[in-house]
């Protein structure tokens, strides 16, 4: 947990890559090949007004500020463990933000990954912090995807990335003629890639 904020807070997406299982690795290199497209079309064919936002710097910045607590860590067998978070907002002159979360900390081969928790409900609750002293939360419930789907969903993002990979060199080689065009054929390799 420590080195992937550590690397988030530095800026390394190859670090915080290496941090994360195979699933939000494959999540992960999509959003890499996805800003990669948009920078290149930028690039291309300058700047729009309403334009893709590079994901991966917005994703990286929850991780900047906030103080992260880790609460309780619970073994699910000898190659999963629950690590129950508390992700801490500061401001001056204001209550603390908590909001508590479920990561998941996986053993791939001989390292622990993390496994980063999806959309999921907001619930306010009390709960004790590490002093015994009563904190009002934010608790993220959100369903842990079985092994099945995300082996579906990792082929399917490790072909999506491919596709996205394919298409930002055909945009740098001066295949398309116009933005629009290279977004149209993303769009229909997304499209493609849903069937």
């Amino acid at each position: 947990m420590k080195n992937l904020i550590a690397a988030a807070r530095a800026d390394d997406l190859k670090g915080f890559g290496l941090h994360l299982d195979k699933y939000h690795f494959a999540l992960f290199e999509m959003a890499k090949a996805t800003d990669s497209f948009y920078i290149a079309l930028d690039e291309k064919f300058g700047k729009v007004k309403e334009a893709y936002r590079p994901w991966l710097k917005e994703e990286f910045k929850r991780f900047k500020t906030p103080t992260f607590r880790l609460l309780d860590q619970t073994p699910k067998g000898t190659d999963k463990t629950v690590l129950t978070i508390w992700i801490i907002h500061k401001e001056p002159g204001k209550e603390d933000d908590i909001q508590e979360e479920k990561w998941i900390a996986v053993k791939e081969g001989k390292a622990w990954k993390i496994n980063l928790p999806g959309k999921g409900i907001l619930k306010e609750a009390i709960r004790k912090d590490a002093d015994g002293k009563e904190e009002k939360v934010s608790v993220l419930t959100s369903r842990e995807p079985s092994p099945k789907m995300i082996m579906e969903m990792e082929k399917r993002l490790k072909a999506d990335t491919q596709a996205l990979e394919k298409l930002t060199r055909q945009v740098r080689a001066g295949e398309f003629r116009t933005r629009d065009e290279a977004e149209k054929a993303l769009r229909q390799a997304e499209e493609k890639s849903k069937r």
